[in-house]
């Protein structure tokens, strides 16, 4: 039996439905390293926002996305790990505040209380890495070179 070979015009051209995985599971999961890498310190971790987004075009690229679709699911990735960091920093005020457990607080907090914690909580500065990080992750899905199909 012949063997089949992976050919690199499909590899280079992910399907709607690994863009849409790889976007927000990539987001998730920068979000949630930013949250853990947050909490454990007391320093300003602000700026951890544009390494995850550097990461998250450069994963990208790694899974064999290229071009416009490349941009995009970059730029969205990195708002999507923005929006869920702010939301579990969010919840870890409401936890801190309450003394209830961060699970318990996720839970009975309601989505409406802490999105409007974390959406009282972004500032000028916060916007500003944003918008950097989009434009550096973008910027790293774009490179063109070699990469892993």
């Amino acid at each position: 039996m012949p063997e089949r070979k992976f050919t690199t015009a499909l590899a280079q051209n992910p399907g709607l439905a690994s863009s849409l995985a790889s976007t927000v599971f990539g987001g998730l999961a920068g979000g949630v390293l930013w949250c853990f890498a947050s909490v454990s310190t007391r320093y300003d971790t602000d700026v951890l926002i544009i390494p995850i987004g550097i990461a998250l075009g450069a994963l990208l690229r790694w899974q064999g996305f290229s071009g416009r679709r490349a941009m995009f699911c970059a730029a969205a990735s990195t708002l999507i790990a923005f929006a869920y960091a702010q939301y579990l920093f969010s919840a870890v005020r409401i936890a801190q505040t309450l003394g209830f457990p961060l699970r318990e607080a996720l839970f009975k907090s309601g989505f409406a209380l802490t999105a409007d914690i974390a959406w009282g909580n972004i500032h000028l500065r916060e916007g500003i890495l944003l918008a950097a990080a989009i434009v550096l992750s973008t910027a790293t899905a774009a490179l063109r070179g070699k990469h892993r199909p």
